[in-house]
């Protein structure tokens, strides 16, 4: 039961800034310990080439890592539109971002374009905890009405 209910705080609660920061130091771990320059990987190693039809496109490992971004900031829009098991998510979301902003301002190895598409989606995930799920909450359980949705009454017929 523990073990359960501490998978659905890892997999439900946490922010997905926090696992892209996770998944970004890895990757300059990796980079690190194999003799590289992080910064020169994210930025120059290619990860794999998608084909097209007439030619292909090689995708870098950061250009990878914006996709992941992007993934994840879907991710969250869905999450902030369940209002069950969200206790905390928005101080930890708050957390992220500020770890993300300081992390790009004060490491060089986070000092590329590519992570502060990170910091991005932290702002972004927060505005998305606060405004829609408060419009989330005020819709399921009936608070407000179309006046407090709309500033205005809404009458139908």
């Amino acid at each position: 039961m523990l073990r359960r209910g501490l998978l659905r705080f890892v997999f439900k609660g946490v922010p997905g800034t926090f696992w892209l920061i996770g998944i970004y130091t890895i990757i300059n771990l990796v980079a690190y310990f194999g003799g590289n320059e992080p910064v020169d990987v994210i930025n120059n190693d290619i990860l794999f080439t998608l084909p097209l039809v007439k030619t292909s496109v090689p995708m870098m490992v950061g250009d990878t890592f914006v996709v992941l971004v992007l993934l994840s900031m879907a991710l969250e829009a869905w999450r902030a539109t369940r209002i069950h098991d969200r206790s905390g998510n928005d101080l930890m979301s708050l957390l992220a971002f500020a770890m993300a902003g300081v992390l790009l301002i004060v490491v060089p190895w986070y000092g590329t374009a590519t992570f502060s598409f990170v910091v991005v989606a932290g702002a972004v995930d927060l505005m998305l905890d606060r405004v829609i799920g408060q419009a989330v909450a005020r819709r399921d359980f009936g608070i407000g009405g179309a006046a407090g949705l709309y500033g205005h009454e809404h009458h139908s017929g």
